[in-house]
């Protein structure tokens, strides 16, 4: 499986919590011609949000849209800055991160978000063949925890950069981490035809 984070918004610059933007004009840009990066066999999906769809059509692959691979709805932080959140609701966004089962924002908990995650990682892992799927990068850094058997706490310590690959095996119902946060580019060697 490739997991592959989608191209830059509006939100991933203001260092913010998404709420649905597309991506950035200049992202477009920056996808166009990577298709080449990826294996020409392959079965494909998405996390639902516009940035994911706009990621793939520009990858030039055509993925099922997935709801459980959207990125973990954070409630009433949606849109906003870190740091307008880490001020005006300090107590909330540190709960958010030390607990796993906190959800201060009236969203979803990171360990319910990372159950959505695994039942997915779960259903994929009894397919055959290549798995590309461009997703937020809050599922790339529960799918890495995930197979390495990390605690949800190192969720936080993971960061992955837009249009960015992580490769992961299943062989048995377990899974492998392979690669993590591999630029995806034209002349980098990451093929995998």
């Amino acid at each position: 499986m490739l997991l592959v984070r989608h191209g830059a918004t509006y939100a991933v610059h203001a260092n913010a919590f998404a709420d649905g933007e597309p991506l950035e004009p200049r992202a477009r840009d920056r996808v166009t011609g990577l298709a080449a990066s990826l294996p020409r066999r392959h079965r494909a999906a998405c996390g639902p949000e516009p940035a994911c769809r706009e990621t793939a059509e520009q990858l030039e692959i055509e993925p099922a849209v997935v709801d459980q691979l959207a990125g973990c709805d954070v409630g009433g932080w949606c849109g906003r800055t870190l740091d307008d959140v880490a001020a005006s609701d300090p107590e909330g966004l540190m709960a958010w991160m030390s607990d796993a089962d906190a959800a201060p924002h009236g969203g979803e908990s990171l360990a319910s978000f990372a159950d959505r995650v695994a039942g997915w990682m779960e259903q994929a892992a009894d397919t055959d063949g290549f798995l590309i799927a461009v997703v937020d990068a809050g599922v790339v850094k529960t799918a890495a925890c995930r197979a390495i058997g990390a605690p949800l706490s190192g969720f936080w310590r993971i960061d992955v950069a837009p249009l960015n690959v992580t490769e992961l095996h299943a062989r048995d119902g377990r899974w492998t981490l392979c690669r993590l946060n591999a630029p995806l580019a034209r002349s980098d060697g990451l093929r995998y035809r």
